[in-house]
């Protein structure tokens, strides 16, 4: 991985040059109020997740469309899926 001027050739180099990367992006929400949270079961009778398996990431993964466009995180979902085959 060649990140900031510097490659990094073991795992966990490589995943601290992520970390890094991710924190570099965050941007903390500043519209949120935990006082508007929905007062009722709003979102539940819309939407229903009980848990989200290992299994189910991965599929969501799969299902990806190999593209060069990104996200909020400027990273392409090639990269994701790329990852995801290790």
């Amino acid at each position: 991985l060649f990140y900031n001027n510097a490659l990094y050739n073991n795992d966990g180099d490589i995943a601290n040059a992520f970390a890094d990367y991710f924190s570099s992006v965050f941007k903390p929400s500043t519209d949120f109020d935990g006082n508007d949270e929905c007062k009722s079961d709003c979102v539940g009778d819309l939407v229903k997740i009980e848990n989200v398996t290992y299994d189910d990431v991965v599929l969501a993964i799969r299902e990806l469309k190999s593209s060069l466009t990104v996200g909020v995180d400027n990273i392409p979902s090639f990269i994701i899926k790329g990852c995801s085959e290790f």
